[in-house]
């Protein structure tokens, strides 16, 4: 369910948040099938550093585009449209999901 659905006054800048950690929860599942790095990354540079060697650069650039835009969204305090996080949905997290999915066979 959205966020935006419990709320008519929007929760863009958590939406983006949520997208973000969506993506790095999807990598730890990829890590987990196929990394030979155990126990999993303890921080955000680890992770990225173990997904650059799962992903291809299309894939990676996503990833890295929608952890910045989720600092920008806690720390930088940027709004978001709901156009925005429709497009950061569409185009940054579905296909980092859609990959995943099928590299996972679900």
């Amino acid at each position: 369910m959205a966020l935006s659905a419990l709320n008519p006054n929007r929760f863009t800048e958590w939406e983006v948040i949520t997208l973000f950690y969506s993506a790095l929860q999807y990598g730890e599942a990829l890590l987990d099938r196929f990394s030979t790095n155990i126990p999993h990354p303890k921080s955000h540079a680890e992770r990225q550093t173990d997904l650059s060697h799962q992903f291809d650069d299309e894939l990676m650039t996503s990833y890295l585009y929608l952890h910045d835009q989720s600092e920008d969204a806690r720390y930088r305090l940027k709004f978001f449209s709901d156009e925005d996080v429709a497009q950061l949905h569409q185009e940054e997290f579905t296909p980092i999901r859609d990959k995943i999915k099928s590299l996972l066979g679900i």
